[in-house]
């Protein structure tokens, strides 16, 4: 009887600890289902995959009888999104002649199209760009939607790796600025093949070869009008009022960085006239000097020499074509570099805001040559345990950045306060 006490006993123990254990795995599925459940969605505009993404076949059905026909298997791969078309520049298409039918996002005809080119060490620089663009949108009174191509300069880019990198980062984009709220949308994009293999053959110095890539895009995409923007600005306005420059006759709008009588057109910002560019057959002529780059420009001197850039083309084709090239926008409002800045300007500052007026409706700060991030300043700023960018007298910002601090504030607040200093480690 006393066996039998001691088998009950045992029985009655061995339930309460697997009562315990089940309450236990039960509430922890409960409390991921809800943090999943509050996590924020990605909508399907947000990343447009541009080629299928492979899934391994299943394997094949048993052999059908003699009598029928044996039955197809079905395709294991996702339906691909419409593809770039190969069409030779000068033939015809449906979105217009010499351009690719590049549509697999319903792009509205009123939308502000924004392009920038960037690779993985950058692409956390480039969403800074974007995100500053989109907080400065003001969306209860803007009608035109925005639209980001991001076009990533990776080989791998259909790789799952990669996929799972873009995808991160748009939904970061979505948590800080839902798209529906903001009216935007963003569409990762590779290099074209036949855009790759035309700007390999440019000589690009020290640069990537894509720098080239912007003097093609009017066989690209398929707009009237087109934004260029490098990924090392900041927006600190509404961008329609550079996107609403009226460009006339001219095929592009860019700002002179130079200082003597030949104008240096910076590439950073540049407003694209692309059906302009079209009828005027502007990207085969830049191609055609790009090619022969081997000669002197008069752009960047590094070491002493003039180094031929994507600038060089932009300039020589303006100088065959003066009625048509490019027009001359307003450097201190669209293209203005930090380092040109005064140095004491503060946007809270009264007396500075009223003496430095021409600066109220500055739109685009352009951090070149000087990068927030270059010679390892963002690990230095960390280690000196992030000095008040406010305070013009630390010796830390005076030694380390020579620019403008109220510029080097506003990168710095968007890069920490908007997490994409997280994504830096993720190359």
């Amino acid at each position: 009887m006393r066996y039998f006490a001691y088998i009950i006993h045992a029985a009655v123990l061995t339930l309460v600890t697997s009562f315990d254990v089940y309450s236990s795995i039960r509430n922890r599925i409960t409390f991921d289902a809800v943090k999943l459940k509050a996590a924020p969605k990605v909508t399907s505009q947000q990343v447009v995959v541009l080629a299928p993404i492979t899934i391994p076949k299943p394997a094949a059905p048993a052999p059908a009888p003699a009598s029928k026909a044996a039955p197809k298997p079905k395709s294991a791969a996702i339906a691909p999104a419409k593809r770039l078309a190969t069409t030779s520049a000068g033939s015809s298409s449906s979105t217009g002649p010499g351009c690719y039918n590049l549509l697999p996002l319903n792009v509205p005809q009123n939308a502000i199209k924004i392009g920038v080119v960037a690779n993985n060490p950058y692409l956390s620089y480039t969403f800074v760009a974007l995100s500053s663009i989109v907080k400065h949108s003001k969306p209860e009174e803007r009608e035109e939607p925005l639209h980001f191509d991001v076009i990533v300069n990776e080989l791998n880019f259909y790789a799952k790796k990669q996929q799972d990198l873009m995808l991160r980062y748009s939904k970061r984009m979505h948590a800080l600025y839902n798209e529906d709220t903001y009216k935007y949308d963003i569409r990762f994009m590779p290099i074209p093949e036949r855009e790759r293999e035309c700007i390999s053959q440019f000589n690009s110095y020290k640069w990537p070869q894509s720098i080239f890539l912007k003097l093609l895009f009017s066989r690209i995409f398929p707009y009237d009008r087109y934004l260029y923007l490098d990924g090392d600005i900041l927006c600190v306005n509404d961008i329609r009022s550079l996107w609403n420059v009226n460009l006339g006759a001219h095929c592009i709008g860019a700002c002179d960085h130079g200082s003597g009588e030949i104008p240096i057109y910076n590439g950073g910002v540049q407003l694209m006239d692309l059906k302009q560019m079209r009828e005027y057959k502007f990207a085969d002529e830049c191609e055609e000097l790009a090619k022969s780059g081997q000669r002197e420009g008069r752009g960047r001197i590094v070491g002493g020499k003039n180094l031929y850039t994507e600038e060089d083309p932009v300039r020589e084709y303006t100088e065959k074509h003066p009625d048509f090239g490019v027009f001359k926008m307003d450097t201190d409002r669209f293209n203005m570099c930090a380092r040109f800045l005064p140095r004491k300007f503060w946007k809270g500052d009264t007396e500075a805001v009223h003496k430095y007026q021409w600066l109220s409706n500055l739109t685009i700060i352009h951090y070149e040559p000087y990068k927030p991030w270059s010679n390892n300043f963002l690990r230095e700023y960390e280690d000196a345990g992030r000095p008040d960018c406010h305070d013009l007298n630390n010796p830390f910002l005076k030694k380390k950045w020579r620019c403008n601090q109220w510029a080097l504030w506003m990168w710095l607040e968007h890069w920490y306060k908007e997490g994409w200093c997280e994504f830096d480690a993720v190359k």
